[in-house]
């Protein structure tokens, strides 16, 4: 039960500030199922560059670039709104993540 509670925790920090960003910066289709597979093609990319690039930098360049195609065709956004919703949901998952530290529901060793 503990792990589908986690699991479930996991997909809402992920999706959601997705989807408020979508929202927010006007892209056309912000469903919830649509915002899991974006997070979802996403990482998934992201993480095959990171095998395949030993720069961090260049790692950072191709995930940012590939994250806005992503969110371009499964979001229906441009590509500079994009790169704008993934900045503004990477800046919301910091600032809950530091929140839910700060207030103790996160110990520091589960965040490093």
């Amino acid at each position: 039960m503990t792990l589908i509670i986690t699991l479930i925790a996991i997909v809402l920090f992920l999706v959601y500030p997705v989807k408020f960003s979508a929202e927010k910066l006007g892209a056309d289709d912000t469903g919830f199922i649509r915002c899991l597979l974006a997070v979802i093609a996403s990482v998934s990319i992201s993480t095959y560059a990171g095998n395949i690039v030993s720069s961090s930098f260049l790692h950072f360049v191709i995930s940012m670039a590939t994250t806005a195609i992503v969110f371009s065709v499964l979001l229906g956004a441009k590509f500079i709104q994009s790169i704008l919703i993934s900045l503004m949901s990477t800046v919301i998952q910091a600032g809950l993540l530091f929140a839910l530290i700060s207030l103790g529901f996160l110990s520091q060793s589960v965040a490093n």
